[in-house]
């Protein structure tokens, strides 16, 4: 029997804040305009970006005895989406049970 629990989720999020820059354009050539500059603003949106980390910890009991035959703990890094994480662990944890000769 293989039993997979969720030891730790922590997740954060980083605000990327752009720069603002400024062009300036002069309307015309003439010496007595006080408002003869335009000043035009171009910035970027920001940038959002999400950093998680979520701990497993697979065991494997014989059905037979019932005691623990292999035991594992897994992370998982920048998993957006409980789907990924799901994902990526199954198959790192098949692939350590394989390489262990635990399962064929």
């Amino acid at each position: 029997m293989i039993v997979t629990r969720l030891v730790s989720n922590d997740a954060a999020t980083r605000l990327k804040i752009s720069r603002t820059e400024t062009k300036v354009v002069r309307k015309d050539d003439r010496a007595a305009d006080f408002f003869r500059y335009d000043y035009l603003e171009f910035s970027e949106p920001p940038e959002i970006s999400m950093i998680a980390e979520t701990v497993l910890s697979t065991e494997v009991y014989s059905a037979r005895t019932r005691e623990l035959v292999w035991s594992a703990q897994s992370q998982s890094f920048d998993k957006t989406s409980l789907r990924d994480i799901v994902s990526a662990q199954s198959e790192a944890i098949a692939n350590r049970l394989r390489r262990d000769g635990v399962i064929d």
